[in-house]
Parts: C-alpha cells; sequence; structure tokens
C-alpha cells in the first residue's frame, strides 16, 4: 500500500487538534485557478472571476482556459497543470460532462481543494449514476477535498474571499452560515448587507458528493472568528457524520439550524429540488436534541438566535419567564405568544411581591406580567428589574420599554444596562434578560445602547418571548448531551440475561423466521427485565381449554398481537373466561375470525385504572433504531400522543422522552389524575434500548399496551373483585410483537444506533512500573463529558519538556479558545473519534490524578486515522504511552480501520521509541517523521501492497 502523500499536519502532541484545518486550503487560500474562466460578460465564469478580482482578496487568482489570452486583464493558462504555484483551491464552472476529466487534471496537478459550481447537475438528472460514482471515487481516491457540485461557492470576508456568484462580499462578523440553497444564500447575503450583519463564513452545500456538514461544522468549530454557526438543511447526507460533529461543536459554539419538509407536500419538494428527502421529521427533531441543534421554524429567529447565544453564556434552568413592561396590553401579546410556543409565565413568589408592593404605586398589577405602569421612569424600571431578578420562580426576564409619561428611552436602557452588570457579579448572573424597546426613532438610541452591552434587543415583544423559549430548548439539549449511556453499568445492575436472547433470536433466524412467536418474545422481553403477562398458545379447543385449566381461571383468549390491527370493539380479544365452555365458545369466535387455529392465552388481570400506553422500536434509514413511546392502547392512531428518541437511553433521557407527551401530565399526578412510578418506567425504556442494543438482528417491536398501574389499591365496589384476578404489578406488557431482519442478510448491514454508547469495554487498568519501582495501578478509559475541567488543569501543569513537545503548543493562550477545545474533546462519537485518558487514584485525594491523554482521529475515508499522545513526565518511562495507544490500536481495529498515521520531531526518541514497539514504520520529512502503522491483517498481503514496499520507508 502506498503511502498517502496528504500533509499530515497534526503533530503527535496537539492532542487538541489546534493545527488541524482540512478544509483551510478550501477556505483561506493563497492561490485560486478557475476552471472555465470566460471573458463573456454574464457567464458565470466571468461573473466568479469579477467578484474574486474585485473582493479584498490578497492571493493569486490565475484564469484557466484554452479560448483567450487574457480576461479582465488577467493572463490565462491553459490548463491547471501549468499553473506555476501550489494551487489551494480550484474553481470548476465548466458543464457537467467535464467535471471528472477537470477534477482528474485537478488531482494530477496536486491541488487541495475543487469547488464546484456547475447547476443542474444531481437534482435535475442531468448527470449520470456513472459520472457521480467516477467523481466520488476519484475524490476518495486522493487528497483533494471537494465541495459541491451545484453549489453557490463561498465567502470568507475576513479573508478577502468572493468564490461566489453574489456581486458583494458579505462584512465580517462571528456566524458561520451554511445553506443547501443557492437562491436562499444569495436573499440572506442581500437581507445582512441592509441589516448590517456580518459573517465568519458562508457556505452553499450544493449536493454534498464530498464535504458534507460533518466537515464543515468542524471546520467552523475551529475557526477562532466563528461564535455561533446558522444552518439551512434541506437533506441530511451522512447522518453518522453530520450528529457527531454537532455532538462535538455544539457546547462551545451554538449551532441553529431550519430545515424544510416538515409537510408531506414539502418533503416532495425538497425531493425534487435535491434529488433526496430526509425521512421522518419527529425522528430527526430527537437526533438533534441529542446533539445539542436548536431548531427554529423562521429564517429571522436563526440570526436572531445565533446572535442572542453568541453574546452570553445563558445556562437557563426552566421555561419560567417574568415580564416587566410599562404597558399592560404588551404584556398580555407577549404572554401569548410564550405560552402558544410552550413557555410559562413565572409564579412570583410572596417575597417578591412583598418586595414590589413597597416600591411600586398601589395600582401595579400584582402579578406577573409586572405591569409597572405608564407614568414609570427609569429608576422604578431598574429596581423592579433588582427585585425580580431574584425571584426564585423566575428563569428569565423580559423588559417592554414604550416611550410614555416620564420614562425616557436611553436613561431606562442606561439603568438596565447597570443593573444587568452588577447581576454579572451575583448566582443571578445566568438568568436572559431580554429587552423590547418599542417606538422606532424615538428608542433607537436606548436599543443602540442596550445592543452595545450586549443585552438582547428586540422590536416586538412577541418575538422576544417566543426567542426566550428557544433559548430555553437550547440549554436543555446541551444539558441533555452530558448523558453519555454506558451499557456495561446498566447492565450489570440490570441482570440482563443478554446469552439468552441471543439464543433465542439465533435459533429464530436458523428457522428462517421473520418474527418471534409470543413465547419466544416473552422470553427475550424478560431477559431484559421488561415484565410481560405469561402467555401460551393454543391450536384447538382441547388445548386451550387444558392450558386455561392449568393456569387458573379467568383467562383471556386473543388473536396474536399485530401492530395496528386493535379494534374499536375489542372483537380479536375474550375476556373474563370463567369455565371451559366459555373458553370452547371464545376459541371458535376467535378462529372464525382470523381464519387461523393460533390463539393466545393469558390470566385475565383487570387494569384498575392502569394507564395505557405503547412503546416501540423501529428502524430509521438514516438513523438506525428509533425507540417510541406514547398513549396506547385502541385509540392509539387516534390520539396520536408519542414521543421519539434514539436508543441506547439513560434513566434522564428516558424521562425527557417521557415529559414530551400529552400523557405525562397525568402520568405525574397533575390536575389530580392518579400518578405512576416514573422511575420504573424510565427502567423500561432503557432496558427495551439496550434490547436492539446488543440484539442487532432485531429489526422491530411493538408493545401495545403496556400497563402503568397508578400508585393506589384496587377499589372494593371494582367489577372483578382483586381476590379472583391475578395482582397487576406497577408495569406489565400485555402484548408484545418482536421482528427480525431478514437471516440471508449480512450483519454488516443491519442497522445500528446512530450515535454509540460510552465504550466501557476500554475501559481497563493495567499496572506500571520499572525494575526496582513499585508498580502504580492506572485505569484506561475513555474522555467522557464530565472531563473537561480535570483536563484542562492535567495540560496546564504538564512541564516544560512534556513527553513529546513543548508545553506552549498544547493549549491556546485565549481561556475562551482554550475551553471550546477542550468542549470539544470531550463530546465525540466514539467511531471514528476517541480520546483516552490515564488516570491514577492518589490517597488523600477526591479525584484520581491525570497522567497521559492519547487521541485517535479517523479521516473522512473511514479506514486512516491520526493519533496524538501526550503522558506526564513523571511516568515517561513506565510504558504508559505505549500501554495507552495499544488501546487506541484495538479501538481503531474494531471500527475496520486499516492504517494510524502521526507526526513527530526527528530528534523526539521517546515517541519514536513507543512507535516502534507498535511496529510502526517511519518516513523522515525535514525535521519531522510520519509514523505509520498498517492494520491490515498479514493474510491480506497478496491483495495490497506492503507499506514496506515503499523506498521512503524504513523500519526502526
Amino acid at each position: 500500500m502506498l503511502l498517502d502523500t496528504r500533509p499530515l499536519i497534526e503533530p503527535a502532541y496537539d492532542i487538541l487538534r489546534l493545527n488541524d484545518a482540512p478544509l483551510e486550503p478550501l477556505f483561506k487560500p493563497q492561490s485560486v485557478a478557475l476552471i472555465g474562466a470566460s471573458g463573456q460578460v454574464g457567464t458565470v465564469g466571468y461573473t466568479l472571476l469579477r467578484n474574486l478580482i474585485n473582493a479584498p482578496f490578497h492571493g493569486s487568482v490565475v484564469p484557466i482556459t484554452p479560448l483567450t489570452d487574457e480576461i479582465l486583464g488577467i493572463p490565462t493558462l491553459p490548463g491547471v497543470k501549468d499553473v506555476p504555484v501550489p494551487v489551494d483551491l480550484a474553481i470548476v464552472v465548466s458543464p457537467s460532462a467535464e467535471m471528472v476529466a477537470m477534477v482528474r487534471d485537478c488531482i494530477a496537478a496536486k491541488v487541495k481543494s475543487v469547488l464546484l459550481l456547475s447547476s443542474g447537475f444531481r437534482e435535475s438528472g442531468a448527470i449520470s449514476p456513472e459520472v457521480w460514482h467516477q467523481l466520488k471515487q476519484l475524490v476518495k481516491d486522493s487528497p483533494l477535498r471537494l465541495l459541491g457540485p451545484n453549489s453557490l461557492g463561498i465567502m470568507t470576508p475576513r479573508h478577502g474571499l468572493n468564490a461566489t456568484l453574489a456581486n458583494a462580499l458579505a462584512q465580517p462578523g462571528n456566524i458561520g452560515f451554511i445553506s443547501q440553497s443557492g437562491a436562499l444564500c444569495r436573499a440572506i447575503l442581500n437581507w445582512s448587507s441592509y441589516e448590517k450583519v456580518g459573517f465568519s463564513s458562508v457556505i452553499s452545500m450544493g449536493s454534498m458528493l464530498d464535504i458534507d456538514w460533518g466537515d464543515l461544522i468542524r471546520h467552523l468549530g475551529r475557526d477562532p472568528y466563528t461564535q455561533s454557526i446558522i444552518i439551512h438543511m434541506e437533506t441530511l447526507g451522512n447522518a453518522q457524520s453530520f450528529l457527531a460533529a454537532a455532538r462535538e461543536v455544539a457546547r462551545s459554539k451554538p449551532i441553529i439550524l431550519i430545515k424544510g419538509g416538515q409537510t408531506e407536500a414539502a418533503m416532495q419538494a425538497a425531493l425534487s429540488h435535491t434529488g433526496e428527502v430526509l425521512g421522518s421529521d419527529a425522528v430527526f427533531e430527537a437526533a438533534l436534541r441529542r446533539c445539542g441543534v436548536l431548531r427554529v421554524h423562521r429564517i429571522s429567529e436563526l440570526f436572531n438566535m445565533a446572535e442572542v447565544l453568541a453574546k452570553r453564556d445563558y445556562q437557563i434552568t426552566g421555561s419560567r419567564l417574568s415580564i416587566i413592561t410599562n404597558s399592560g396590553g404588551l404584556g398580555v401579546l407577549a404572554t401569548d405568544a410564550l405560552i402558544a410556543t410552550g413557555g410559562q409565565l413565572a409564579d412570583l413568589t410572596e417575597t417578591t411581591v412583598a418586595r414590589l408592593n413597597r416600591i411600586l404605586p398601589a395600582e401595579w398589577s400584582h402579578q406577573n406580567p409586572v405591569d409597572i405602569l405608564g407614568d414609570a421612569n427609569g429608576e422604578r424600571f431598574q429596581k423592579t428589574v433588582e427585585i425580580v431578578a431574584q425571584d426564585t420562580h423566575t428563569d428569565g426576564m423580559l423588559v417592554i420599554f414604550t416611550p410614555q409619561g416620564a420614562a425616557d428611552p436611553t436613561d431606562t436602557a442606561e439603568r438596565l444596562k447597570d443593573t444587568i452588570k452588577r447581576l454579572q457579579n451575583t448566582p443571578y448572573r445566568y438568568k436572559p434578560v431580554l429587552a423590547s424597546w418599542m417606538g422606532g426613532a424615538e428608542v433607537m438610541a436606548g436599543e443602540s445602547l442596550l445592543n452595545q452591552h450586549q443585552i438582547p434587543t428586540y422590536p416586538y415583544p412577541d418575538s422576544a418571548a417566543r426567542l426566550f423559549n428557544l433559548m430555553g430548548r437550547h440549554s436543555y439539549s446541551l444539558q441533555g448531551m452530558a448523558e453519555v449511556p454506558a451499557r456495561e453499568d446498566w447492565a450489570r445492575a440490570s441482570g440482563f440475561d443478554v446469552a439468552l436472547a441471543k439464543d433465542i433470536i439465533q435459533s429464530a433466524l436458523q428457522a428462517k423466521q421473520s418474527v418471534l412467536s409470543p413465547i419466544e418474545a416473552q422470553m427475550v422481553l424478560q431477559a431484559y427485565n421488561i415484565p410481560v403477562l405469561p402467555v401460551t398458545l393454543a391450536t384447538s379447543e382441547d388445548r386451550a381449554i387444558a392450558k386455561a385449566e392449568e393456569m387458573g381461571y379467568p383467562v383471556v383468549l386473543k388473536l396474536p398481537y399485530r401492530p395496528g390491527t386493535h379494534t374499536p370493539d375489542g372483537s380479536g380479544v375474550q375476556l373474563n373466561l370463567t369455565h371451559a365452555e366459555a373458553v370452547r365458545h371464545a376459541y371458535r369466535l376467535l378462529v372464525e375470525q382470523s381464519h387461523s387455529a393460533t390463539v393466545l392465552i393469558q390470566s385475565m388481570v383487570e387494569p384498575h385504572g392502569a394507564y395505557e400506553l405503547m412503546v416501540s422500536i423501529t428502524p430509521d434509514e438514516h438513523f438506525g433504531p428509533v425507540l417510541t413511546f406514547g398513549k396506547g392502547g385502541r385509540l392509539l392512531e387516534v390520539d396520536q400522543d408519542r414521543a421519539v428518541a434514539l436508543p441506547p437511553l439513560t434513566p434522564i433521557l428516558a424521562r425527557r422522552t417521557i415529559e414530551q407527551t400529552r400523557i405525562f401530565q397525568a402520568l405525574s399526578g397533575h390536575q389530580g389524575y392518579p400518578a405512576v412510578n416514573l422511575e420504573e418506567l424510565e427502567t423500561l425504556l432503557v432496558n427495551l434500548s439496550w434490547l436492539v442494543v446488543d440484539q442487532p438482528w432485531v429489526r422491530a417491536v411493538d408493545i401495545n399496551p403496556l400497563w402503568v398501574m397508578p400508585d393506589w389499591s384496587p377499589s372494593e365496589d371494582s367489577e372483578q373483585p382483586a381476590s379472583d384476578t391475578q395482582q397487576v404489578p406497577p408495569l406489565l406488557v400485555l402484548d408484545a410483537r418482536i421482528e427480525l431482519h431478514a437471516a440471508s442478510g449480512s450483519p454488516r448491514d443491519l442497522p445500528i444506533p446512530v450515535l454509540r454508547p460510552y465504550p466501557s469495554d476500554l475501559v481497563t487498568t493495567i499496572l506500571l512500573g520499572k525494575d526496582g519501582q513499585a508498580s502504580w495501578p492506572v485505569t484506561l478509559r475513555p474522555v467522557g463529558p464530565q472531563d473537561a475541567g480535570r483536563l484542562n488543569n492535567f495540560l496546564e501543569r504538564l512541564g516544560e519538556q512534556s513527553l513529546y513537545q513543548q508545553r506552549s503548543n498544547l493549549l491556546p493562550q485565549n481561556p475562551q479558545e482554550r475551553w471550546q477545545r477542550l468542549q470539544q474533546l470531550c463530546f465525540l462519537d466514539y467511531r471514528s473519534n476517541i480520546a483516552l485518558l490515564a488516570e491514577r487514584l492518589l490517597p488523600n485525594h477526591e479525584q484520581p490524578e491525570i497522567l497521559g491523554l492519547a487521541r485517535l482521529n479517523g479521516r473522512a475515508d473511514g479506514s486512516t486515522a491520526e493519533f496524538t499522545l501526550v503522558v506526564e513526565e513523571t511516568v515517561q518511562n513506565r510504558g504508559l504511552g505505549t500501554a495507552m495507544l495499544e488501546q487506541l490500536v484495538e479501538f481503531a481495529r474494531q471500527q475496520g480501520m486499516t492504517r494510524l498515521e502521526t507526526t513527530l520531531l526527528s530528534e523526539n526518541a521517546a515517541l519514536q521509541r513507543v512507535c516502534q514497539k507498535l511496529g510502526c514504520q517511519f518516513r523522515h520529512l525535514g525535521n519531522q517523521m510520519v509514523a505509520v502503522l498498517d492494520l491490515i491483517p498479514l493474510n491480506q498481503e497478496a491483495e495490497t501492497k506492503s507499506i514496506s514496499e515503499d523506498p521512503g520507508f524504513h523500519k526502526s
């Protein structure tokens, strides 16, 4: 196998990937070649060249065309191979039929990135699948990165690059904007010019032949000039790439997304425009919640949220808003908008009301909204805000000002600014304060003052109320991101019998069953501690009677459960059968109805007010297994009260899923309904989510109804005395069906969860030691969301000479940027990216001491990864670095990777020894070395050229 010649720009010590910028040539090129440049005014080739040279771009621009010697005074060249300097970016505007040849020429000329601007490409059907495949293969087999086709282009205003068809370069700013619609991109650019909104980058996605959402999100996540990311999406593409990148970046930089295709008509429109449709909108929404992306439904909210979330570190703990206003009518309008979008008014505490009574006129509203009356001056606003900010029932405030009475808009804004500044040194600093200054030109100076001091200000109070709810949703999602399911911990505590369930499923597959029998389904569910009402089968009247007498009367006879077969009259179920003749009659009715001799028999149980719920697992094309929970029973399809989640779950994620349904209000005991034990319901959802993760051959699970008993005893006047029926447990599955994937399929093609659980199997304890020294027990484990603070301390305390490079190369000097990178390090996908830390427990210390950190970062091709490593000086000679990299190698093998690489300084003997122990081979590049570990098994040598055949390599 020949060495991949793409530049390795991540040294082994660059644990935070500070120097990792694979898309840098695309966004900050030093040289641009325009292939297909034209001297004809109005053509794409002419417009693009004019835009490139009219922008303040300081790099070189070379028009490529054999048709003329110069365009706009710039000499042309016949081909990209003729450019005398290395080309960072080639922009191709040639017809679709010439794309393959153009891209092949770019690869031969060692161009680093390509932008394809041709229109009428994938979605119109103008390109054949063969051409698409050829382009895909060309890019896959080369280091070149490609954006498009069908892209409007890109802008990086600070770099002066306008590689788009839009005439004017956007203003520099801190918003990264990615859009899948060229027309929307152009409209947003026109709007931003009028509104003075600036961008760090503007990117038109195109059809995502190579660079996808994940690539762009990661690039913007590492861009120091980008503070927030906004996305317009029509199609998803690689779901794993998108979610992994979003999860990595969202904690450090807000990601706000708008997507069309929520309705059937919109989905068809998206299909005709992009050639692809995303699928279930509810599942997509659930995926966004798990990775911290905020979805909005108005274009205006994209920019409003990007602005407000980038201004301050808001940590909203609830949805309760207090409104302070000098206009009661506007307070009412803001309340309507708040409630309509899922928020609630804060119920002010008695203490707060008493304090307000002392400073406000007697006629104030005495409730929320806090109407401080039309004659309020700036001082009254100020004192009211100070009091309400301390209210324990208030999660945020909206201050509404209208010019009336003695109030001065600028003075009031100044006082509000001072109040918020004082709050920054109190426990209330995380509560957002939004402002709505209404009055046009009369309040403009005050509104400008608030904006200058990072106070979100909006002309309409209803818009501000909606934005508060969006802020709450965003904060809620970020809190949920810290929930990383860990299988071993949960399975060990729950006592799953995974082997039994697997044996049952494997036997069914060998018998070519597509559906487990009711008894098999019961056993599989019970293996995961899901309580099922025991069931047995009967295929004759006599057998049914014998089973009923063995089970004990009363019994129930029913037809096997099939999803969606519940009938309003319950004709598929015969209840409360108390003797043999009743069983015989019921059996005949059911057989006649179903034309099948198989009938199920269960003991008769009385619900005693049980809630009827449903839980299901179904496969999704993009996101793998999906769990659905909601109201069940016969009205399942009518009520449509459901919430979806992506397995696996934790109890907190399960509770969040339950809370999204309307029936949660009853289950939790609101408005007089009898409450249930929600913890047991959470446990059932978690157990079911692990079932489908552990058993990938399970295609679907349908449970309906699931009875959940209220926390009360049966009443004495119930229809069936409790003594005559089976005692019902708190949770009970009455009907369940488990479908399997086709046994003829390949295990590699089985859908897997798009969000991988915490890899507990990589947690291990090793003994570090050296001859004559005491051994230390050290735990190696994957990094998790809780580790950012401790990792920061570890990296800061490294000596001037760490194991592999100076400390100054490890951490950004800017604290905010440093924290952003550490957050990104701790929110990985555990599939293509993973980080391991080594820690040992010290006496008299609450937390273990971190000794080392290793990281593996998969490339886009999925077969190659780069590794990084930093180890405490005191353990350099105890074998820790080798042990950590061996663990990463094992992980890489499990993911199907075939090569690991890193760069190191030639004088770095310590790392060379570690790489040598792993079996790496080396190549010298100036004062650096490239270390490569080939993971291809030896029995495949005949199929692939060994890296050792490359003359530039030698074994250490």
